[in-house]
């Protein structure tokens, strides 16, 4: 993503081929990747001395994975990316901090994006649990496996109280509306991530952030003078 971007994707499916990521199952879920590339013909030398992603609370991620040519030979001297091991949050910044050296001289470009925002509250659903849904309410759920061995190209689902409504937007991100409690279970025929919504009177969700709330801001004060 580029500097201020504000859809970024949260993950990635490595359904791709070559795969990026061999360790990981194909369809299972790893972060979206953060990439830089330089002009192939740009002159002088090109030296990573690191790459590292921060979160909105400022923490350096640590579970990352970072790619250049001397460890993935499809990508050349000049390409380098860095893939989160795991999802990245739904409506939250992120800093991308790139160390290197050029010629000798140590120099940095720093940027952030923000990732995806729905107008639904939302749960980070992990497996095992059960979440509070009210019915007839719709959320966003963001499936968050452990690690990226787990494919969610597939699902059962079982329901009591009326069929749920739903529909997919990603592999790991559902967006839906319950009559009675639902549960699902991934991949389908061999259950390795299951997770239940129950129907209650209230909920715990996480509200979705305010819509450009810096534009916003000047107007209210205005309003307010």
């Amino acid at each position: 993503p580029y500097n201020n971007f504000k859809k970024a994707q949260t993950s990635f499916d490595n359904s791709e081929n070559p795969v990026p990521l061999s360790e990981c199952q194909r369809y299972g879920i790893a972060g979206n990747p953060v990439s830089v590339a330089f002009n192939r013909e740009k002159s002088g030398t090109l030296s990573l001395r690191s790459f590292e992603l921060y979160n909105s609370d400022d923490q350096k991620m640590t579970d990352v994975k970072v790619l250049d040519s001397t460890n993935n030979g499809h990508l050349n001297s000049r390409e380098y990316v860095l893939f989160p091991m795991t999802s990245l949050d739904l409506d939250s910044r992120y800093k991308a901090v790139f160390n290197y050296t050029e010629d000798s001289t140590d120099k940095t470009i720093t940027w952030q994006f923000r990732t995806r925002r729905y107008n639904y509250r939302r749960y980070n659903v992990t497996d095992g649990h059960t979440y509070d849904l009210i019915a007839g309410q719709t959320y966003i759920i963001h499936i968050k496996p452990a690690d990226c061995t787990i494919p969610l190209s597939s699902f059962s689902l079982s329901f009591s109280g009326g069929t749920p409504v739903y529909e997919r937007l990603g592999l790991d991100i559902i967006k839906i509306s319950i009559s009675g409690d639902t549960t699902f279970s991934f991949p389908s025929g061999s259950p390795q991530l299951t997770f239940t919504l129950h129907a209650a009177a209230t909920d715990n969700a996480i509200a979705p952030s305010l819509a450009d709330a810096v534009k916003i801001q000047p107007a209210l004060q205005l309003l307010l003078q």
